[in-house]
Formats: structure tokens, sequence, C-alpha cells
């Protein structure tokens, strides 16, 4: 489930869809608005006011992604089209009206101006929409039980994504433009969403493929290099000694992309134990 807190939801693309909604529909609003007789804030100057927080996410590939997810969020979190009763409407343009009240139109504010029904209607379309990027719910699951941030929640469903989407069998390490897709994972409690990647890990190990039972792909451990913690050097371990292969053996390219993969981390993230079972292996 989506946290249902807003204040979890601070600094989250969530904000971001919502207003960059509301300014690219602006005109037909503030004259539905104007219809309804309502006084509302200046309308460009609220689109000015909204440009740093909007600017933030421009380049965000979480912020695309979750746009296209929660489309047209203002119609989702509010009755404000013209088929709607005024009083219906009146909810959304008290949104607006606090808004531009606000000292400045950030994230925070953003979705505590949101009264609970509105969240809760973002909340259900965002859960609803993530059902159906199945195998991805089990990657949604594992981070929001963890406690991650959404950034971090959006960020992991993308990279998995690439990851499910593209073979990939051949490479050891992360190719650059993946790499921008899983970079917001490091904001993550790493304490906690390590573990639940690596049962992730583990769970899907055990789901018999096309092909029965797979041998584990060096693609599988990227994302916990991005959610790093001490503790993951023994899984890693685990990998190098083929717990993780279901009894099968890897093939010469196999065994040469897992031990590059398994080198990357013990150079990068200065992993004593793992460099001395990689060298004890190559003897």
């Amino acid at each position: 489930m989506v946290p249902g807190a807003r204040e979890r939801g601070a600094s989250i693309p969530i904000a971001f869809a919502l207003v960059k909604a509301i300014v690219d529909h602006s005109a037909a609003l503030w004259k539905l608005g104007e219809a309804d007789g309502v006084k509302l804030p200046d309308r460009l100057e609220l689109a000015q006011r909204a440009r740093p927080l909007l600017d933030r996410f421009a380049d965000r590939r979480d912020a695309d992604r979750l746009e296209s997810v929660l489309d047209d969020a203002h119609e989702i979190a509010f009755d404000v089209l013209p088929r709607h009763e005024k009083a219906e409407r009146a909810g959304f343009f008290a949104f607006l009206r606090a808004l531009g009240d606000a000292e400045a139109i950030d994230e925070e504010r953003v979705l505590s101006a949101l009264g609970d029904d509105a969240w809760s209607r973002l909340r259900r379309q965002l859960e609803a929409r993530l059902d159906r990027l199945d195998p991805l719910r089990d990657v949604f699951d594992a981070t929001v039980h963890a406690g991650a941030p959404m950034e971090a929640v959006v960020a992991a469903l993308a990279a998995y994504q690439q990851l499910f989407r593209n073979d990939w069998a051949s490479f050891a390490t992360p190719r650059p433009a993946w790499v921008k897709l899983a970079r917001s994972l490091d904001r993550a409690d790493a304490a906690k969403l390590a573990p639940a990647l690596i049962e992730l890990i583990r769970r899907e190990q055990s789901v018999p493929g096309h092909y029965g039972l797979a041998r584990l792909p060096a693609k599988s451990l990227w994302p916990l290099f991005h959610a790093w913690h001490p503790s993951t050097e023994a899984f890693l371990i685990e990998v190098l000694a083929g717990k993780l292969d279901n009894g099968k053996s890897l093939s010469a390219t196999q065994r040469k992309t897992r031990r590059e993969c398994l080198s990357w981390f013990a150079e990068e993230k200065k992993l004593a134990k793992l460099g001395a079972a990689l060298a004890k292996r190559a003897r």
C-alpha cells in the first residue's frame, strides 16, 4: 500500500504531478472558477511561483513516470470538471486558494493543502495503476514496506522495469542510463531497504521461469549497489558460492560475468571478505 500519511509524501513527485497538471490546464480551470464566481489567485503569478517546484523535477525520470501514472492528477484528486456541480468543485478551488496564500509552493505545502478525500483518491489511483505493472508489484511492496521515501520507491520501479525488460545477461555492471534511474535508491534507509531487496532476489529465484528455476543474473545485484548496506557483503559471498543458482552450474561466460560483477562490488565498496573470497577462487 502507498503510505496514507501525507507527511510521508513530502519531497516526492506526487506534488509535481498535481501542480504540473494544474498549470497545464490553468486557462480552463480559471475560466471555470470565474463562472463559479470564485475569487482565485492570479493565474500567471501562481504558475510563476510554482516554477521552482516544477523545475526541480523537470528532468527526473521518476517524476515523468509518476506523472504518467497520475495523468491529469487534479481530475483524480478533485471533482473539477464542468459536468460536476458547483458545490462539488468548491474543494478544488479552496485548494487553489490555499496554494495562492502559501508563502512558498513546495512539496510539503501542496500535499498538506490536500484534504483527506483528495489524498485518498490520488493514493488509490497510484495503487491501482501500479498493480497493473506486474511483476513490479513485488518491488513496490518491498520498497514501501521497508519505509523507503516515495522518490526511492518510484526510482526502484523504474529501475526494475528496465531490468525486467532487458536481457543484459552479458553485462557485469550497469549501463549509465540505468544508473541514472537507480540513483534515488541512495537516499533510502539502506539498513531497511537492502534486506528487503535481498529477500526479493531470493523470492524471484524461487519462482520457475519458462525454462524452470534459473541461475542468478548479475543484473539482479545492481540495485544493491545503490541501496548499499555493509550487511549485504555476506549475501554477495553466498552469490559467489553459487547458492542462488538453484543447483545449476554456470557456463564459462556466466562465470566471467559473475566474477566481474562481484569484483566491481568488492572494489567500489572496499569489501575485504568478498575480495578475499574472490582471490581464493581464482587460485
